[in-house]
Protein backbone atom coordinates (compact mmCIF):
# COMPACT_ATOMS: atom_id res chain seq x y z
CA UNK A 1 0.00 0.00 0.00
CA UNK A 2 1.34 3.40 -1.00
CA UNK A 3 1.60 5.77 1.95
CA UNK A 4 -0.10 9.10 1.42
CA UNK A 5 1.94 12.26 1.69
CA UNK A 6 1.00 14.87 4.32
CA UNK A 7 -0.46 17.03 1.53
CA UNK A 8 -2.62 14.15 0.28
CA UNK A 9 -3.77 13.46 3.82
CA UNK A 10 -4.67 17.12 4.28
CA UNK A 11 -6.62 17.18 0.99
CA UNK A 12 -8.47 14.02 2.01
CA UNK A 13 -9.37 15.44 5.43
CA UNK A 14 -10.60 18.69 3.93
CA UNK A 15 -12.67 16.86 1.33
CA UNK A 16 -14.20 14.69 4.06
CA UNK A 17 -14.95 17.75 6.16
CA UNK A 18 -16.61 19.55 3.28
CA UNK A 19 -18.56 16.62 1.86
CA UNK A 20 -19.79 15.16 5.12
CA UNK A 21 -20.21 18.06 7.55
CA UNK A 22 -20.70 21.11 5.40
CA UNK A 23 -22.49 21.79 2.17
CA UNK A 24 -19.95 22.24 -0.65
CA UNK A 25 -21.40 24.50 -3.31
CA UNK A 26 -18.34 26.12 -4.85
CA UNK A 27 -15.58 25.01 -7.22
CA UNK A 28 -12.21 26.71 -6.77
CA UNK A 29 -10.03 26.66 -9.91
CA UNK A 30 -6.36 27.16 -9.09
CA UNK A 31 -3.39 28.35 -11.13
CA UNK A 32 -2.29 24.80 -11.94
CA UNK A 33 -5.78 23.81 -13.16
CA UNK A 34 -6.61 21.73 -10.08
CA UNK A 35 -10.17 22.18 -8.82
CA UNK A 36 -10.83 22.33 -5.08
CA UNK A 37 -14.20 22.54 -3.34
CA UNK A 38 -15.54 24.77 -0.61
CA UNK A 39 -18.54 26.30 1.09
CA UNK A 40 -19.49 29.68 -0.33
CA UNK A 41 -20.93 30.85 3.00
CA UNK A 42 -17.89 29.85 5.08
CA UNK A 43 -15.37 31.32 2.65
CA UNK A 44 -17.29 34.60 2.51
CA UNK A 45 -17.60 34.76 6.29
CA UNK A 46 -13.84 34.42 6.75
CA UNK A 47 -12.59 36.77 4.03
CA UNK A 48 -13.88 40.20 3.00
CA UNK A 49 -12.37 39.70 -0.43
CA UNK A 50 -14.19 36.39 -0.92
CA UNK A 51 -17.36 37.94 0.45
CA UNK A 52 -17.12 40.68 -2.17
CA UNK A 53 -16.53 38.15 -4.94
CA UNK A 54 -19.26 35.72 -3.91
CA UNK A 55 -22.08 37.91 -2.61
CA UNK A 56 -21.73 41.46 -3.91
CA UNK A 57 -22.64 41.38 -7.55
CA UNK A 58 -19.40 40.20 -9.13
CA UNK A 59 -19.67 37.48 -11.77
CA UNK A 60 -18.68 34.83 -9.21
CA UNK A 61 -21.87 35.72 -7.31
CA UNK A 62 -23.94 34.04 -10.03
CA UNK A 63 -21.62 31.15 -10.81
CA UNK A 64 -20.64 28.00 -8.94
CA UNK A 65 -17.00 28.47 -9.84
CA UNK A 66 -14.32 30.95 -8.77
CA UNK A 67 -10.88 31.22 -10.36
CA UNK A 68 -7.56 32.13 -8.75
CA UNK A 69 -5.02 32.31 -11.62
CA UNK A 70 -2.17 33.39 -9.28
CA UNK A 71 -2.57 30.79 -6.51
CA UNK A 72 -1.70 27.12 -7.04
CA UNK A 73 -3.67 24.31 -5.46
CA UNK A 74 -0.98 23.32 -2.97
CA UNK A 75 -1.00 26.83 -1.50
CA UNK A 76 -4.79 27.14 -1.60
CA UNK A 77 -5.14 23.91 0.37
CA UNK A 78 -3.27 25.62 3.23
CA UNK A 79 -5.58 28.63 2.85
CA UNK A 80 -8.65 26.35 3.03
CA UNK A 81 -7.25 24.57 6.07
CA UNK A 82 -6.91 27.93 7.81
CA UNK A 83 -10.38 29.09 6.77
CA UNK A 84 -11.97 25.92 8.18
CA UNK A 85 -9.76 25.35 11.25
CA UNK A 86 -8.05 28.72 12.03
CA UNK A 87 -4.66 26.97 11.85
CA UNK A 88 -2.39 25.21 9.38
CA UNK A 89 -0.34 22.02 9.50
CA UNK A 90 3.17 23.23 8.75
CA UNK A 91 5.06 19.94 9.02
CA UNK A 92 5.60 19.80 5.25
CA UNK A 93 5.60 23.55 4.59
CA UNK A 94 8.57 24.90 2.65
CA UNK A 95 9.87 28.46 2.78
CA UNK A 96 8.87 29.06 -0.83
CA UNK A 97 5.33 27.88 -0.08
CA UNK A 98 5.26 30.05 3.05
CA UNK A 99 5.92 33.13 0.94
CA UNK A 100 3.19 32.14 -1.52
CA UNK A 101 0.76 31.53 1.35
CA UNK A 102 1.61 34.93 2.79
CA UNK A 103 0.96 36.51 -0.59
CA UNK A 104 -2.38 34.68 -0.90
CA UNK A 105 -3.35 35.68 2.64
CA UNK A 106 -2.48 39.28 1.83
CA UNK A 107 -4.69 39.19 -1.28
CA UNK A 108 -7.60 37.51 0.55
CA UNK A 109 -7.20 39.79 3.60
CA UNK A 110 -6.52 37.05 6.12
CA UNK A 111 -4.24 38.87 8.60
CA UNK A 112 -4.24 36.05 11.16
CA UNK A 113 -2.91 33.65 8.53
CA UNK A 114 -0.23 36.22 7.69
CA UNK A 115 0.76 36.32 11.37
CA UNK A 116 1.03 32.52 11.42
CA UNK A 117 3.35 32.59 8.42
CA UNK A 118 5.48 35.36 9.94
CA UNK A 119 5.91 33.32 13.13
CA UNK A 120 6.79 30.26 11.06
CA UNK A 121 9.45 32.17 9.11
CA UNK A 122 10.88 33.88 12.20
CA UNK A 123 11.21 30.57 14.04
CA UNK A 124 13.02 28.73 11.27
CA UNK A 125 15.10 31.65 10.03
CA UNK A 126 16.27 32.55 13.54
CA UNK A 127 17.51 28.98 13.86
CA UNK A 128 19.53 29.54 10.68
CA UNK A 129 19.83 33.22 9.84
CA UNK A 130 21.67 32.44 6.61
CA UNK A 131 18.31 31.43 5.10
CA UNK A 132 17.05 35.01 5.26
CA UNK A 133 18.84 36.33 2.13
CA UNK A 134 17.40 33.52 0.00
CA UNK A 135 13.92 34.24 1.32
CA UNK A 136 14.21 37.97 0.70
CA UNK A 137 15.35 37.26 -2.85
CA UNK A 138 12.30 35.04 -3.35
CA UNK A 139 9.96 37.53 -1.69
CA UNK A 140 10.93 40.51 -3.86
CA UNK A 141 11.29 38.53 -7.08
CA UNK A 142 7.69 38.97 -8.19
CA UNK A 143 6.07 40.86 -5.37
CA UNK A 144 4.72 44.37 -5.67
CA UNK A 145 2.11 43.79 -2.96
CA UNK A 146 4.76 42.81 -0.42
CA UNK A 147 7.26 45.55 -1.27
CA UNK A 148 6.67 47.25 2.09
CA UNK A 149 4.99 44.34 3.88
CA UNK A 150 5.59 42.80 7.27
CA UNK A 151 7.24 39.75 5.74
CA UNK A 152 9.94 41.68 3.92
CA UNK A 153 10.52 43.93 6.94
CA UNK A 154 10.99 40.83 9.10
CA UNK A 155 13.58 39.40 6.72
CA UNK A 156 15.40 42.73 6.46
CA UNK A 157 15.70 42.99 10.26
CA UNK A 158 17.27 39.52 10.35
CA UNK A 159 19.69 40.18 7.47
CA UNK A 160 20.74 43.49 9.04
CA UNK A 161 22.33 41.45 11.86
CA UNK A 162 24.40 39.34 9.43
CA UNK A 163 27.76 40.61 8.11
CA UNK A 164 27.08 41.37 4.44
CA UNK A 165 30.37 39.87 3.25
CA UNK A 166 29.27 36.50 4.68
CA UNK A 167 26.33 36.42 2.22
CA UNK A 168 27.25 34.94 -1.17
CA UNK A 169 25.96 36.95 -4.11
CA UNK A 170 23.76 34.21 -5.54
CA UNK A 171 21.77 34.12 -2.30
CA UNK A 172 20.93 37.84 -2.33
CA UNK A 173 19.76 39.16 -5.69
CA UNK A 174 20.50 42.71 -6.75
CA UNK A 175 16.75 43.47 -6.37
CA UNK A 176 16.81 42.11 -2.83
CA UNK A 177 19.96 44.13 -2.09
CA UNK A 178 18.21 47.26 -3.36
CA UNK A 179 15.24 46.54 -1.06
CA UNK A 180 17.59 45.93 1.88
CA UNK A 181 19.58 49.13 1.39
CA UNK A 182 16.44 51.19 0.82
CA UNK A 183 14.96 50.00 4.12
CA UNK A 184 18.22 50.70 5.94
CA UNK A 185 18.43 54.22 4.53
CA UNK A 186 14.76 55.26 4.67
CA UNK A 187 13.58 53.46 7.80
CA UNK A 188 16.88 53.63 9.72
CA UNK A 189 17.24 49.86 10.07
CA UNK A 190 20.42 49.22 12.07
CA UNK A 191 23.14 47.29 10.21
CA UNK A 192 25.88 45.17 11.73
CA UNK A 193 28.06 45.92 8.68
CA UNK A 194 30.14 49.11 8.61
CA UNK A 195 29.36 51.65 5.89
CA UNK A 196 32.49 51.13 3.81
CA UNK A 197 31.91 47.38 3.78
CA UNK A 198 28.33 48.00 2.62
CA UNK A 199 29.71 50.01 -0.32
CA UNK A 200 32.33 47.32 -0.95
CA UNK A 201 29.63 44.63 -1.09
CA UNK A 202 27.54 46.68 -3.54
CA UNK A 203 30.49 47.11 -5.90
CA UNK A 204 31.60 43.47 -5.72
CA UNK A 205 28.03 42.20 -6.14
CA UNK A 206 27.69 44.29 -9.29
CA UNK A 207 31.08 43.18 -10.60
CA UNK A 208 30.11 39.56 -9.98
CA UNK A 209 26.99 40.06 -12.13
CA UNK A 210 29.17 41.28 -15.00
CA UNK A 211 31.76 38.50 -14.98
CA UNK A 212 34.00 36.37 -12.82
CA UNK A 213 37.01 38.33 -14.09
CA UNK A 214 35.47 41.66 -13.09
CA UNK A 215 34.75 40.37 -9.60
CA UNK A 216 38.28 39.01 -9.12
CA UNK A 217 39.91 42.27 -10.26
CA UNK A 218 37.73 44.54 -8.11
CA UNK A 219 38.09 42.29 -5.08
CA UNK A 220 41.85 42.87 -5.22
CA UNK A 221 41.40 46.64 -5.43
CA UNK A 222 38.68 47.17 -2.84
CA UNK A 223 40.41 46.16 0.37
CA UNK A 224 38.72 45.27 3.61
CA UNK A 225 39.25 47.80 6.37
CA UNK A 226 41.45 45.43 8.36
CA UNK A 227 43.82 45.19 5.38
CA UNK A 228 43.78 48.88 4.48
CA UNK A 229 46.49 50.08 6.88
CA UNK A 230 48.82 47.21 6.00
CA UNK A 231 48.64 47.69 2.25
CA UNK A 232 50.28 49.88 -0.31
CA UNK A 233 47.20 51.60 -1.66
CA UNK A 234 47.09 53.81 -4.72
CA UNK A 235 48.99 51.91 -7.41
CA UNK A 236 47.36 53.71 -10.30
CA UNK A 237 49.17 51.64 -12.95
CA UNK A 238 47.12 48.62 -11.92
CA UNK A 239 43.86 50.57 -12.12
CA UNK A 240 44.03 50.57 -15.92
CA UNK A 241 42.91 46.93 -16.10
CA UNK A 242 39.59 48.00 -14.58
CA UNK A 243 38.75 50.35 -17.45
CA UNK A 244 36.93 47.77 -19.54
CA UNK A 245 34.40 47.25 -16.73
CA UNK A 246 34.07 50.80 -15.39
CA UNK A 247 31.15 52.13 -17.44
CA UNK A 248 29.07 48.99 -16.96
CA UNK A 249 29.64 48.89 -13.21
CA UNK A 250 28.93 52.64 -12.88
CA UNK A 251 25.59 52.14 -14.62
CA UNK A 252 24.67 49.25 -12.34
CA UNK A 253 25.75 50.70 -8.98
CA UNK A 254 24.58 54.31 -9.39
CA UNK A 255 20.94 53.60 -8.32
CA UNK A 256 22.30 51.94 -5.15
CA UNK A 257 24.77 54.68 -4.25
CA UNK A 258 21.96 56.96 -3.04
CA UNK A 259 21.56 54.55 -0.11
CA UNK A 260 25.19 54.92 1.02
CA UNK A 261 25.93 57.23 3.98
CA UNK A 262 29.14 58.75 2.63
CA UNK A 263 29.66 60.78 5.80
CA UNK A 264 30.36 57.46 7.57
CA UNK A 265 33.29 56.63 5.28
CA UNK A 266 36.69 58.13 6.03
CA UNK A 267 38.06 60.63 3.49
CA UNK A 268 41.31 58.68 3.22
CA UNK A 269 39.41 55.59 2.09
CA UNK A 270 37.41 57.59 -0.46
CA UNK A 271 40.58 59.21 -1.83
CA UNK A 272 42.83 56.16 -1.90
CA UNK A 273 40.45 53.28 -2.65
CA UNK A 274 37.15 54.47 -4.13
CA UNK A 275 38.01 57.47 -6.29
CA UNK A 276 40.85 55.79 -8.28
CA UNK A 277 38.42 53.07 -9.41
CA UNK A 278 36.52 55.69 -11.48
CA UNK A 279 33.18 53.97 -11.00
CA UNK A 280 31.46 56.42 -8.65
CA UNK A 281 30.04 59.46 -10.49
CA UNK A 282 31.93 62.70 -9.82
CA UNK A 283 28.84 64.50 -8.52
CA UNK A 284 28.41 61.86 -5.77
CA UNK A 285 32.07 62.08 -4.74
CA UNK A 286 31.85 65.87 -4.76
CA UNK A 287 28.84 65.73 -2.44
CA UNK A 288 30.71 63.39 -0.07
CA UNK A 289 33.73 65.71 0.07
CA UNK A 290 31.49 68.78 0.50
CA UNK A 291 29.81 67.19 3.51
CA UNK A 292 33.19 66.55 5.13
CA UNK A 293 34.36 70.10 4.43
CA UNK A 294 31.15 71.58 5.86
CA UNK A 295 31.54 69.41 8.94
CA UNK A 296 35.04 70.77 9.55
CA UNK A 297 33.78 74.33 8.98
CA UNK A 298 30.94 73.90 11.45
CA UNK A 299 33.36 72.80 14.18
CA UNK A 300 35.68 75.67 13.36
CA UNK A 301 32.89 78.29 13.40
CA UNK A 302 31.69 77.17 16.81
CA UNK A 303 34.90 78.76 18.12
CA UNK A 304 34.74 76.68 21.23
CA UNK A 305 34.26 73.20 22.57
CA UNK A 306 30.67 71.92 22.41
CA UNK A 307 31.71 68.92 24.50
CA UNK A 308 32.51 70.83 27.70
CA UNK A 309 31.95 68.94 30.94
CA UNK A 310 28.83 69.65 32.98
CA UNK A 311 29.82 70.22 36.61
CA UNK A 312 26.17 69.99 37.65
CA UNK A 313 26.06 66.39 36.39
CA UNK A 314 29.14 64.97 38.06
CA UNK A 315 30.63 63.26 41.07
CA UNK A 316 31.11 65.55 44.09
CA UNK A 317 34.91 65.27 44.31
CA UNK A 318 35.81 66.12 40.70
CA UNK A 319 37.72 69.31 39.77
CA UNK A 320 37.31 71.28 36.51
CA UNK A 321 39.47 73.86 34.73
CA UNK A 322 38.15 77.30 33.72
CA UNK A 323 36.52 76.35 30.41
CA UNK A 324 35.38 72.89 31.61
CA UNK A 325 37.39 71.08 28.95
CA UNK A 326 39.37 69.18 31.60
CA UNK A 327 38.32 67.17 34.62
CA UNK A 328 40.54 65.85 37.42
CA UNK A 329 40.17 63.40 40.24
CA UNK A 330 42.60 63.47 43.16
CA UNK A 331 42.40 60.61 45.66
CA UNK A 332 44.92 60.45 48.49
CA UNK A 333 44.11 56.83 49.35
CA UNK A 334 43.94 54.71 46.17
CA UNK A 335 42.80 51.69 48.14
CA UNK A 336 39.45 53.42 48.72
CA UNK A 337 38.45 52.63 45.09
CA UNK A 338 36.39 55.81 44.63
CA UNK A 339 34.35 56.05 41.42
CA UNK A 340 33.54 59.54 40.12
CA UNK A 341 31.91 60.37 36.78
CA UNK A 342 30.91 63.44 34.79
CA UNK A 343 28.88 63.81 31.65
CA UNK A 344 29.28 66.43 28.93
CA UNK A 345 27.00 69.38 28.25
CA UNK A 346 26.63 68.04 24.70
CA UNK A 347 23.32 66.21 24.12
CA UNK A 348 23.20 63.52 21.42
CA UNK A 349 19.75 63.34 19.84
CA UNK A 350 20.15 64.40 16.22
CA UNK A 351 20.67 61.89 13.42
CA UNK A 352 24.08 61.27 11.90
CA UNK A 353 27.45 60.54 13.47
CA UNK A 354 28.65 62.37 16.60
CA UNK A 355 32.39 62.21 17.34
CA UNK A 356 34.63 63.56 20.09
CA UNK A 357 38.02 62.90 21.61
CA UNK A 358 39.16 62.26 25.16
CA UNK A 359 42.88 62.77 25.82
CA UNK A 360 44.44 60.91 28.74
CA UNK A 361 46.50 63.65 30.39
CA UNK A 362 47.23 61.82 33.66
CA UNK A 363 46.28 58.51 35.22
CA UNK A 364 47.67 56.84 38.33
CA UNK A 365 49.28 53.40 38.21
CA UNK A 366 46.59 51.94 40.44
CA UNK A 367 43.85 53.94 38.76
CA UNK A 368 41.47 53.33 35.88
CA UNK A 369 39.27 55.45 33.65
CA UNK A 370 36.14 54.81 31.60
CA UNK A 371 35.07 56.67 28.44
CA UNK A 372 31.79 56.42 26.59
CA UNK A 373 28.14 57.45 26.69
CA UNK A 374 25.25 57.51 29.14
CA UNK A 375 21.56 58.39 29.24
CA UNK A 376 19.89 61.09 31.34
CA UNK A 377 19.27 58.71 34.27
CA UNK A 378 22.91 57.81 34.90
CA UNK A 379 24.38 58.16 38.43
CA UNK A 380 27.79 59.76 38.93
CA UNK A 381 29.09 58.30 42.21
CA UNK A 382 29.06 54.63 41.30
CA UNK A 383 30.85 52.14 39.03
CA UNK A 384 29.59 52.83 35.49
CA UNK A 385 30.36 49.31 34.31
CA UNK A 386 27.49 47.95 36.39
CA UNK A 387 25.04 50.62 35.24
CA UNK A 388 22.27 49.87 32.76
CA UNK A 389 22.38 53.59 31.90
CA UNK A 390 26.02 53.75 30.71
CA UNK A 391 28.07 52.19 27.89
CA UNK A 392 31.83 52.61 28.43
CA UNK A 393 35.31 51.57 27.25
CA UNK A 394 38.02 51.28 29.90
CA UNK A 395 41.80 51.48 30.21
CA UNK A 396 42.23 47.70 30.05
CA UNK A 397 40.54 47.55 26.61
CA UNK A 398 37.18 46.13 27.69
CA UNK A 399 33.67 47.48 27.12
CA UNK A 400 31.02 47.50 29.86
CA UNK A 401 27.25 47.86 30.20
CA UNK A 402 24.92 46.59 32.91
CA UNK A 403 27.67 44.47 34.50
CA UNK A 404 28.45 42.68 31.23
CA UNK A 405 31.89 43.20 29.71
CA UNK A 406 33.72 42.03 26.62
CA UNK A 407 37.23 42.39 25.23
CA UNK A 408 37.41 45.26 22.75
CA UNK A 409 40.20 47.05 20.93
CA UNK A 410 43.49 47.81 22.62
CA UNK A 411 44.55 49.12 26.03
CA UNK A 412 45.29 52.83 26.42
CA UNK A 413 47.45 54.90 28.78
CA UNK A 414 48.77 58.40 29.50
CA UNK A 415 49.14 60.50 26.33
CA UNK A 416 46.71 58.41 24.29
CA UNK A 417 43.66 59.83 22.49
CA UNK A 418 40.36 57.97 22.54
CA UNK A 419 37.82 58.95 19.88
CA UNK A 420 34.17 58.06 20.42
CA UNK A 421 31.98 57.55 17.34
CA UNK A 422 28.21 57.46 17.98
CA UNK A 423 26.00 56.82 14.95
CA UNK A 424 22.42 57.78 15.82
CA UNK A 425 21.08 56.49 12.49
CA UNK A 426 22.30 52.96 13.11
CA UNK A 427 22.30 53.45 16.92
CA UNK A 428 25.87 52.17 17.35
CA UNK A 429 28.99 53.23 19.23
CA UNK A 430 32.61 52.60 18.25
CA UNK A 431 35.97 53.71 19.64
CA UNK A 432 39.35 54.63 18.15
CA UNK A 433 42.65 54.50 20.04
CA UNK A 434 45.19 56.96 18.63
CA UNK A 435 43.37 57.03 15.31
CA UNK A 436 42.92 53.27 14.92
CA UNK A 437 39.20 52.71 14.71
CA UNK A 438 37.61 49.50 15.96
CA UNK A 439 34.23 48.08 14.85
CA UNK A 440 31.02 49.11 16.68
CA UNK A 441 30.55 47.52 20.09
CA UNK A 442 27.84 44.86 20.26
CA UNK A 443 25.43 47.11 22.17
CA UNK A 444 21.80 46.79 21.04
CA UNK A 445 20.08 48.90 23.70
CA UNK A 446 21.26 52.46 22.99
CA UNK A 447 18.46 55.00 23.63
CA UNK A 448 17.53 58.00 21.47
CA UNK A 449 19.05 60.55 23.87
CA UNK A 450 22.67 60.23 25.01
CA UNK A 451 25.54 62.20 26.59
CA UNK A 452 29.33 61.79 26.44
CA UNK A 453 30.66 60.63 29.81
CA UNK A 454 34.00 59.90 31.50
CA UNK A 455 34.67 58.20 34.80
CA UNK A 456 37.60 57.70 37.18
CA UNK A 457 38.52 55.04 39.64
CA UNK A 458 40.89 57.02 41.88
CA UNK A 459 43.14 59.69 40.33
CA UNK A 460 43.57 61.11 36.85
CA UNK A 461 43.03 64.03 34.47
CA UNK A 462 41.13 63.89 31.16
CA UNK A 463 40.50 66.46 28.44
CA UNK A 464 37.52 66.40 26.06
CA UNK A 465 37.32 68.10 22.64
CA UNK A 466 35.71 67.91 19.21
CA UNK A 467 36.96 65.38 16.67
CA UNK A 468 37.46 66.37 13.04
CA UNK A 469 38.37 63.79 10.38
Amino acid sequence: MIKETPLQELAKELKFLINNQLYSDLEIVCKDGVILFGSRAILAARSKVLDGMLYNGMKETHEKRVKFPNINSKVFLFVLEFIYTSSITNDSLTFEEAIEIYRAADFLQLPTLQDIIIKFIKYYVNKNKQLAPNLLTEAVRSSDILAHGVLINTLIEIIAKIPLDSITFERLSIQALNCLLSARYDRKVQFLTQEYHVLRYVILHTANMISKEAHEIFELKILKLENFEKSEVGNHDEISELNKFNSNITKQITPLLKFINWNHIDNKIIEEIIQPLKIVPEEILKEAYTFKANKRLIFKEKNGNPFKFDSASSGKQLIFNEDYSEVSSVVTKPEMMIYQSVRSQYIITESGEHEWEVIIEEIGDASNCYIGICDEYCEFNTFLGNSVNAWVFNRQGTCWNNGIFSRYGSEFNVGDTITVHVDMDQRTCAFSVNGKRHPPVNWTNLPSKLYPIVSFRNSGRLRIQSHVN
